[in-house]
């Protein structure tokens, strides 16, 4: 008993000590690395719900503040909501809101705007950062349509072509069809999201600096992508967004896809940039806009206010971190807002 003590006070120490030692010679930014997600076994993961603490991005600090379903909210809410207009929108970072409060996303100033105008509208912030298309489209069968809604905005960001054919990505296209992949979190991964873990990592500079280190070990259940996969990442893209639209209106609901640009692409807009923007960005937006067209999709495409602002990109988006600012969530709101109404109006009318 004697020399358990002694170890167990050994193995301690030497914890206190490796953690002064990484404070001081490899501090971590914990307001960065802190965990926000937990995983999910269809459609892989989600943000922690009942979460309100401060992040940063870029030089930007701002605060996350989840309801008891995981989603971007101040309060919980119900699935049924017979004396509200539902608007759920689906996206991943840029439409989750990294790098601004609650109250500055584009949803969140949207369903302000509709509801001065239209009454009780409710946007719905299913955004959920690192997602792609697949696991967008996912939460929108789990979740996203157990709230019944009337419009559901597919927010497109400039790298969700680049997400299809990612380990964790939840379809393969197989002879154009589109397979699940099952998913199991590793075990690694489901000790990482206890409460003690989380309490512990959002202060500890050591347990971060492994967390990341380790992070192909806990990610031991991914995939590999071939590159068969990756060469038909644009096929597979379409076929879901394809799937995500007919299942949008299969709830009896409206499909809107929202196309948002990356830095590069304003830049480039505005001649800011020697080079073209990414070739996977400017496929995939150009080929959306000709699925819409194909399907009778509708379609806002919001690059060329962007480009046309009379704001400094520099002030669109966050330093070092490329996310939109409150500016740039504005440029946003702007357009979608005034789109909203008239589907809106034209659903009443029906």
């Amino acid at each position: 008993m004697l020399r358990a003590i002694v170890a167990c006070l050994a193995i301690g120490a030497g914890l206190v000590v490796a953690e002064l030692l990484v404070r001081v010679g490899r501090p971590q930014d914990l307001e960065v690395m802190s965990a926000w997600y937990e995983s999910h076994p269809v459609y892989r993961f989600r943000h922690f719900p009942n979460m309100d603490k401060v992040k940063r991005a870029g030089p930007e600090r701002y605060r996350i503040r989840t309801n008891r379903q995981g989603v971007r909210a101040d309060e919980d809410e119900a699935y049924a909501s017979p004396l509200e207009t539902r608007i759920v929108v689906h996206g991943d970072s840029y439409v989750f809101g990294v790098g601004v409060d609650n109250r500055d996303t584009f949803i969140y100033r949207t369903q302000e705007s509709l509801r001065r105008k239209l009454g009780r509208v409710d946007g719905l912030n299913l955004g959920v950062g690192n997602t792609g298309p697949s696991e967008q489209y996912l939460l929108f069968l789990e979740e996203g349509r157990k709230y019944l809604p009337r419009i559901v905005v597919v927010g497109v960001a400039w790298n969700d072509l680049d997400d299809v054919t990612r380990p964790l990505n939840a379809f393969r296209l197989q002879h154009n069809r589109l397979v699940y992949v099952p998913y199991r979190p590793s075990v690694l991964r489901r000790l990482s999201e206890r409460p003690l873990y989380r309490w512990v990592q959002d202060r500890s500079h050591l347990l971060t600096l492994l967390r990341g280190t380790l992070a192909n070990a806990m990610e031991g259940d991914r995939f590999v992508p071939s590159a068969e996969a990756e060469a038909s990442s644009l096929p597979q893209a379409l076929a879901v967004y394809r799937a995500f639209v007919t299942a949008i209106r299969r709830e009896n609901a409206v499909p809107l896809i929202l196309l948002l640009p990356s830095m590069e692409q304003v830049a480039s807009g505005r001649m800011e940039l020697a080079g073209e923007p990414s070739v996977s960005a400017r496929l995939l937006m150009k080929r959306l806009r000709e699925f819409c067209a194909e399907e009778a999709v509708p379609c806002l495409d919001t690059l060329e206010a962007f480009v046309a602002a009379d704001v400094p990109t520099g002030r669109l988006f966050i330093p070092r971190d490329e996310h939109y600012t409150a500016a740039g969530h504005g440029i946003v709101t702007g357009l979608l807002e005034p789109r909203l109404e008239r589907m809106l109006e034209s659903l009443r009318v029906r």
